[in-house]
């Protein structure tokens, strides 16, 4: 399945540029702005402040890709990110996983009409409410607000 790559509007209200102010020397977050990168298998060049992280949202995984600013004034950085595009595609194991739960809940609904196949439905009930808490537990959401929030988290450990 070929990506979905995405244009980012700098219009549009739910991808503005993230904004964060840290009680921390520039140097300081520097660090912790590397070590984050690291942590979300990302790119990072201080010099030009291009910023290429892994994201997820819910079924779908992919890559963000932006910039990242860093200006410091009186022993506090303020960080900018703005974004210039995303690249998604759904998680084909995640999405096979429903499908098979789906399949699974087939008999459950045809019982009624088909009498036999009510020796199946324990089984059909399992795999169905199974797969689907299986999928459902592990959705996550981690975008460049998170990223923040992660830079934000190392310097609060340090």
């Amino acid at each position: 399945m070929q990506p979905e790559d995405r244009a980012i509007d700098p219009t549009d209200p739910h991808s503005p540029p993230w904004r964060q102010r840290l009680e921390s020397r520039r140097d300081d977050v520097v660090r912790a702005v590397g070590r984050a990168v690291e942590a979300w298998n990302g790119e990072w060049n201080p010099d030009s402040g291009r910023l290429e992280i892994s994201i997820r949202a819910g079924l779908r995984v992919g890559r963000w890709y932006g910039r990242l600013d860093l200006a410091g004034s009186n022993g506090a950085t303020h960080l900018s990110l703005t974004p210039e595009r995303a690249e998604y595609q759904l998680d084909q194991t995640a999405l096979l996983l429903l499908s098979l739960a789906g399949l699974a809940a087939i008999p459950l609904l045809l019982w009624p009409f088909f009498p036999r196949l009510l020796s199946l439905l324990p089984v059909a009930l399992l795999l169905a409410v199974g797969g689907w808490f299986l999928v459902i537990s592990r959705l996550q959401n981690q975008g460049a607000e998170e990223f923040l929030d992660t830079v934000a988290h190392l310097l609060e450990d340090d």
